[in-house]
């Protein structure tokens, strides 16, 4: 039991930054103008998308072969696979950093205009 709660305490403290951002992010967007609350919304939602997807798409795999191999004894072999479920993590996850750091922002290339977002 006392194993659990040292392990909680850092999982607490790393989900309550992302909600504290998320808060902020929501402050901020409250002051700024009719729209600015979706943008950054949905923005949010597109960044956490890969890591999302990735990662609950490894964790399902990786589970149960870990928990089979570390109940077998074969902590090499849990090793050896949480390492290579990292290096296919990273191979997945670098294409879309690479999209995110390439793709122009819409207002700054003009795609989207004031008078399209505002209305009246």
């Amino acid at each position: 039991m006392r194993r659990f709660f040292k392990a909680l305490v850092p999982a607490t403290v790393g989900s309550a930054g992302t909600q504290l951002a998320l808060f902020a992010d929501t402050m901020i967007g409250s002051v700024l103008a009719a729209g600015a609350l979706s943008a950054l919304y949905y923005a949010d939602r597109l960044y956490q998308l890969p890591g999302g997807v990735i990662g609950i798409a490894v964790g399902t795999v990786l589970l149960p072969e870990m928990a089979r191999r570390i109940a077998a004894g074969d902590d090499a072999g849990a090793q050896a696979a949480q390492a290579r479920a990292i290096t296919f993590t990273l191979l997945l996850a670098v294409p879309c950093v690479a999209a995110f750091l390439t793709v122009p922002d819409l207002n700054h290339a003009g795609a989207v205009h004031a008078r399209q977002v505002h209305r009246r």
